[in-house]
């Protein structure tokens, strides 16, 4: 756990101890939202660059169409969160917020 820490947040095995589960909980779900982010970021300018390389003079499609950057991302599936993970969210911001959670 501790060198996913410091892989993910940049948190050292030292510093580890100083957080609650709830917080290394929050701090590992934001670093995997940066990640995915960041991964997002890269698949746009590498399309981008496909794009301008296909549409140089000398590539030809057949039906002369330029290529569009949509074509080369990836299909992203917008779902609609599940009841659980609506709950995991409010759990977490509870958490984050200071709140305190009874289980029953």
């Amino acid at each position: 756990m501790q060198g996913m820490l410091f892989r993910l947040c940049k948190i050292s095995p030292f510093d580890f101890w100083k957080f609650t589960p709830a917080e290394t909980s929050l701090m590992i779900e934001q670093a995997g939202e940066q990640f995915r982010f960041e991964q997002e970021i890269q698949s746009q300018r590498h399309a981008e660059l496909l794009t301008a390389v296909l549409n140089a003079p000398h590539f030809q499609k057949k039906d002369k169409k330029p290529h569009e950057v949509k074509e080369f991302l990836p299909q992203q599936k917008k779902e609609k969160p599940t009841v659980e993970q609506y709950e995991l969210m409010l759990r977490n911001s509870t958490l984050a917020l200071g709140g305190k959670i009874n289980y029953q």
